[in-house]
């Protein structure tokens, strides 16, 4: 498994308090660039953390 991004236990925290989780979140919330909050969105996704992308829609947060 590849290594997850140094910031990614920070976004999932915040995921899964606020239940938001949009690329756009992860940049303001977190001040990351989207590059780096694509990333580990996508890191997210593949954890069973989020849902997958459907358009522009905030993904569905799968852990309560």
């Amino acid at each position: 498994m590849k290594k997850v991004d140094e910031r990614f236990e920070e976004a999932a925290k915040l995921v899964v308090i606020n239940q938001n989780a949009s690329t756009s979140y992860l940049q303001t919330a977190l001040g990351m660039g989207f590059a780096k909050s694509a990333r580990v969105m996508s890191q997210l996704e593949a954890a069973g953390i989020v849902g997958p992308q459907d358009g522009s829609k905030p993904r569905q947060g799968l852990i309560h």
